[in-house]
């Protein structure tokens, strides 16, 4: 690798774990503080929490693609794990915004019930 493209990947590490640090700073409150325990946080922290560990997984994707690439190629499990992880990953964050757009989907179409509004029907879509 020239070193434009380790510089590259070095920024792009540094930026994805700023990101994971503002996650978690973020999932923090909607987990300890008891006035934030409604259906909407429920629903945001999981997706805080989902992109959490999808950029904490790119983190070490990164290190791994960039600096120790021939663990990949020697070992045929880490060759598995390096194609299927990152789909693993990404469709984390999907579900999660796809469970929050079901849940307002829902909201919006039974809106006389409360079903949909209450901590545990979260729980459950999570």
């Amino acid at each position: 690798m020239t070193d434009a493209a380790y510089i590259i990947l070095i920024m792009d590490t540094i930026i994805l774990i700023i990101s994971v640090i503002l996650g978690i700073m973020y999932l923090l409150p909607i987990f300890f503080v008891r006035g934030f325990h409604n259906t909407s946080n429920i629903l945001t922290g999981n997706v805080c929490l989902a992109l959490s560990i999808n950029t904490g997984f790119y983190v070490v994707y990164n290190i791994i693609t960039g600096f120790y690439s021939s663990i990949v190629k020697q070992y045929t499990i880490a060759c598995f794990l390096y194609t299927y992880l990152p789909a693993s990953a990404n469709f984390l964050t999907v579900y999660a915004l796809a469970v929050i757009s079901i849940n307002r989907c829902l909201v919006i179409i039974y809106q006389n019930k409360g079903l949909f509004k209450e901590k545990p029907w979260s729980f459950i879509f999570v």
